[in-house]
């Protein structure tokens, strides 16, 4: 995997480098996490899970380790090549051709991951992916899950505990990469009067207690000083907007979540294609706004966000501290309650798309 570059830093079972820690007791770890790394952090988490059996014949459903969206980042060639390993193997396999159920992982969009998903094969498997959409390929499985973020639990427990509401001292946050090939967020990007580069706490000093109500930060995910600067931001901010981009949905909605900052989504049309809404009210922590009533009927974000109530804004709040943990992907081996993470909803998932039984006791 050198081949991909410093981006991706996939160290420490794929989670990267600490950068530094946050929460009431220290025990979010904040990481260089690349948001395609979802391969390498599942196939970790489940090396180390206390579900796994050594006797492949007591195996409920089997995981397939197979790291070809991250592959294909370096070499579409050769990732079809591994394709036909893989399909050779599984062809090999009693379990596989018995049809019991077998899942693995896509790191990349579903759409990106169709020279994978359109072998034949795959139908018999059910992906875990970081965005699911409409698909055209009826038969594709695929079951949305977090992006990695760059936040991670190593203690859990019933509450994920940041900065406190009254902390945060700047209302609306995007974070955003400077480019504008997209109309529709670009005209969003047009409102805020302010943007900056800066650091949370060269911002303040340099703004001297100046209003800073609305703040647009220029990120890039492969710069190391804005992937150190994001989380700080979102750690002081009550609501960080979550506009489309090149796909519908955004990494920056987990980073949101988990710094307890409210996420925005605005929406296009009725699919939402964010995950865990069989078990999750998006409504009960999130604001969803028509992405239309900003491009097409010119509204001002800071006006509709502004009418919230301060208890809704509360309500909202308490309940990201309470279901943060299952967008996160907590470090393997860290304390007693390290399956409270994401892994607890995908299990479900899992079971309720094969009919199994499960339990997160």
């Amino acid at each position: 995997m050198k081949k991909l570059g410093h981006c991706f830093g996939l160290l420490s079972d794929g989670y990267g480098r600490e950068m530094f820690r946050t929460g009431k007791h220290q025990d979010i770890s904040v990481r260089s996490t690349n948001q395609f790394s979802l391969e390498v952090v599942m196939h970790n988490k489940l090396l180390h899970n206390r579900l796994r059996t050594m006797n492949m014949s007591e195996a409920d459903i089997f995981y397939i380790p197979a790291y070809l969206g991250l592959m294909s980042f370096c070499n579409r060639k050769e990732t079809k090549d591994r394709i036909q390993i893989l399909k050779r193997f599984l062809a090999k396999s009693d379990f596989f051709l018995r049809g019991l159920p077998h899942f693995s992982s896509a790191s990349k969009i579903e759409r990106e991951m169709y020279f994978y998903f359109n072998e034949g094969f795959t139908k018999n498997i059910t992906f875990l992916g970081i965005e699911k959409q409409q698909s055209q390929i009826e038969k594709t499985h695929v079951i949305a899950v977090p992006y990695p973020s760059y936040l991670h639990h190593d203690l859990g427990g019933q509450s994920y505990l940041t900065t406190e509401l009254s902390e945060r001292d700047i209302f609306i946050l995007l974070a955003a990469g400077e480019r504008r090939s997209n109309r529709d967020r670009a005209k969003l990007m047009d409102q805020f009067e302010i943007t900056t580069k800066m650091s949370y706490s060269a911002f303040k000093n340099h703004k001297r207690g100046k209003s800073s109500d609305m703040v647009l930060f220029f990120t890039n995910e492969c710069s190391a000083r804005a992937i150190e600067n994001t989380i700080p931001w979102m750690l002081k901010s009550v609501f960080c907007l979550q506009p489309p981009g090149d796909s519908p949905t955004r990494k920056s909605f987990y980073d949101a979540m988990l710094s307890g900052c409210i996420p925005v989504i605005l929406t296009e049309g009725q699919y939402n294609p964010y995950p865990f809404q069989r078990f999750l009210k998006y409504d009960d922590f999130s604001v969803l706004i028509p992405l239309s009533n900003i491009t097409s009927e010119n509204q001002s974000i800071y006006t509709i966000l502004r009418r919230i109530q301060r208890s809704e804004i509360e309500r909202l709040y308490k309940n990201i501290r309470l279901v943060a943990k299952f967008y996160q992907y907590s470090l393997i081996g860290k304390g007693k309650f390290n399956e409270s993470d994401a892994l607890q909803p995908i299990f479900a998932e899992l079971a309720h798309a094969y009919n199994l039984n499960y339990s997160s006791d």
